[in-house]
């Protein structure tokens, strides 16, 4: 049984929750090299960028990472006001908090900038940062300025906001769901360890894993659904029939 997820400290419930289960588990190191290689190698679940599945898809459920409002892990970042921002660079782990930020720039709810790859060198006072994960955690208090994502978008939208979503065959779907139902209520007693392995202390992970829902929203996951698979192309029928449970992810 393969089962594979990111090692984010936002995952450690998870991971935690398997572990207790007696499954097996694939760590990767962020959410874009965990859809790489779901790309090239099926499994039978993954925790997946949501902005990179194939909303529509069967295999799809309701466990996965979101928030409703402040996720602390999702952040802008600058030197100066992002009033004064003329470009904004993302960070290249980043596949649904990239389009997400897309989506509050339509909505108007951020400035218009200038979108950025990590790789272009031109950081200076007048660009931001959009920076995910265990990095936003460790950056917050190291910049004057950090807008976070998750927040704004819940003032906007008034609805949560989905980041990761298990994908799993129907094989392992039963099993898996009464796993987490099981123990992710129990993962406050992961805290103290879960803060010795990442880094942080037990105070800032509980506070942060206060933040998280690990059952999604219905209202934001059905919301974040449409917006993602408004980006993509319609015209093309998809090749996977109804009951096709083969993992399909966007490019």
């Amino acid at each position: 049984m393969q089962i594979r997820l990111f090692d984010f400290l936002n995952t450690y419930p998870y991971q935690r929750a398997l572990e207790a289960g007696g499954l097996p588990y694939e760590l990767f190191s962020d959410p874009r090299c965990l859809w790489e290689v779901c790309q090239a190698s099926p499994c039978e679940a993954a925790l997946l960028p949501y902005g990179a599945v194939k909303p529509l898809h069967t295999g799809l459920t309701r466990w996965g990472i979101a928030s409703r409002g402040q996720v602390k892990s999702v952040l802008l970042i600058g030197e100066m006001p992002p009033s004064s921002w003329k470009r904004l660079v993302i960070d290249r782990r980043s596949l649904s908090s990239a389009r997400i930020v897309r989506h509050l720039m339509e909505k108007k709810a951020l400035p218009l900038w200038t979108l950025l790859s990590e790789n272009n060198e031109a950081l200076d006072t007048s660009t931001g940062r959009l920076v995910i994960g265990d990095t936003a955690l460790s950056l917050r208090e190291k910049y004057p300025y950090a807008l976070d994502v998750g927040e704004i978008a819940y003032k906007q939208l008034n609805r949560g906001t989905v980041y990761a979503i298990w994908w799993m065959s129907a094989r392992v779907r039963g099993l898996l769901v009464r796993i987490w139902r099981r123990y992710l209520p129990q993962r406050w007693r992961w805290v103290e360890e879960a803060a010795q392995r990442y880094g942080f202390s037990p105070e800032r992970v509980r506070a942060y894993w206060k933040t998280l829902h690990y059952r999604l929203p219905p209202i934001g996951r059905a919301y974040w659904r449409r917006v993602f698979n408004q980006e993509e192309e319609k015209a093309k029928p998809s090749a996977a029939s109804e009951g096709d449970e083969s993992l399909l992810l966007l490019s």
